[in-house]
């Protein structure tokens, strides 16, 4: 009994000492049988996140978008700058011009070097393969092979061009205004000419009031 008393210490102590062996070698194993799981399965993937419409981002063109707003091609034409055109060297004469309405365009009287004077409205074809681009004051704004060029009044002293405000409601008594003189010199010949000259515009300018206020009528 005496001996079984002296070996209970370290009796005690190798079955602490199996048991903490034991301990280590089993959470040894269940880490190591973890690891070897973890590294079996395939690399996760991040989770993706469904958004319902109302959440998701608008899609947006930033090429497309106008960051200082969108240019009007038309009014850039409208405010460019006419005056400092060239001045057409065709033989074509200025005699009257009508000013234009938000209904009706601009139209000008003009006359070719055979002495025929034809109502022309914007966009009308002039002899010589030109265009009616523009009709201002004192002058008008054609298209000849792709370039603008100004065509003035007529700066002799018998004769000036004609200008025809705009009609204003059908009001049937306007009449027709001398228009500033530009260059473009062409001798009118006798003063009895020249007067039938005028006279002649002027029954054009009141033909083409009168059409137009039955446009507008």
């Amino acid at each position: 009994m005496s001996a079984i008393s002296a070996r209970l210490p370290l009796i005690t102590a190798s079955l602490l000492t199996v048991a903490m062996v034991g301990t280590v070698g089993w959470q040894g194993y269940r880490f190591w049988e973890q690891e070897q799981a973890r590294q079996s399965q395939p690399a996760s993937q991040p989770s993706k996140v469904v958004r319902s419409p109302a959440e998701r981002a608008p899609e947006v063109d930033l090429a497309n978008i106008d960051m200082f707003g969108r240019a009007d091609a038309e009014a850039m034409a409208a405010n460019q700058n006419t005056e400092d055109l060239p001045e057409t060297n065709l033989r074509l004469f200025l005699r009257g011009v009508l000013a234009g309405t938000e209904d009706q365009p601009g139209t000008a009287l003009v006359e070719d070097d055979r002495n025929r004077t034809e109502v022309y409205m914007i966009g009308d074809e002039l002899p010589g393969n030109a265009e009616l681009r523009s009709v201002h004051a004192n002058r008008i704004v054609i298209e000849r092979g792709g370039k603008l060029e100004n065509l003035y009044f007529p700066e002799t002293d018998d004769s000036r061009g004609l200008e025809l405000a705009a009609v204003d409601n059908g009001d049937s008594q306007q009449q027709p205004s001398r228009a500033p003189q530009q260059s473009q010199s062409r001798s009118m010949g006798t003063p009895q000419a020249t007067d039938e000259r005028r006279q002649q515009i002027r029954q054009r300018l009141e033909e083409l009031r009168e059409r137009l206020r039955e446009n507008n009528g």
